[in-house]
């Protein structure tokens, strides 16, 4: 896991595949995180529950999404450049310790996003289920693709 997204940086020739889900049928559309404040899905409500902050999410492996996610809808992709995703679980800037709540006691995830956001980048990466699935949540108008799947 330490070695993530420079591994990505190793095998993409510089551009990292995301992976997004949606109900959408064209070929391709752009996603804007403003979007999914207000038209989510039941899913991705609990998570918006951590946070309120505006964001995308892609997984980063097709082999490892939630079924409840993927079920019934089309798969889309877009490529991006590693150096603009920040990595939560490895925290490089510190980033987690500047984004603390009331007390110190739990990490404000709203504070995280806008201070991942400040610090130039676009996105960040984290893993659900366990360390079992490995997500980006993108904060900026992103353009994706529809991807046949096999």
């Amino acid at each position: 896991m330490k070695l993530l997204l420079e591994n990505w940086r190793k095998y993409t020739n510089g551009g990292m595949k995301l992976y997004h889900y949606s109900k959408f049928d064209g070929d391709s559309y752009t996603l804007d995180p403003q979007y999914f404040l207000t038209k989510r899905n039941p899913y991705s409500k609990r998570d918006y529950a951590t946070s309120a902050y505006p964001r995308i999410f892609f997984y980063t492996d097709l082999d490892n999404v939630e079924q409840q996610v993927a079920g019934g809808r089309n798969l889309f992709y877009t490529e991006v450049k590693p150096e603009k995703i920040y990595d939560i679980m490895q925290d490089p800037d510190g980033l987690k310790s500047k984004s603390r709540g009331p007390y110190g006691l739990s990490l404000n995830f709203d504070e995280l996003f806008q201070n991942i956001v400040d610090n130039g980048y676009a996105g960040a990466y984290y893993t659900i289920e366990n360390g079992q699935t490995g997500v980006v949540v993108w904060f900026e108008p992103i353009r994706v693709q529809k991807m046949e799947v096999e």
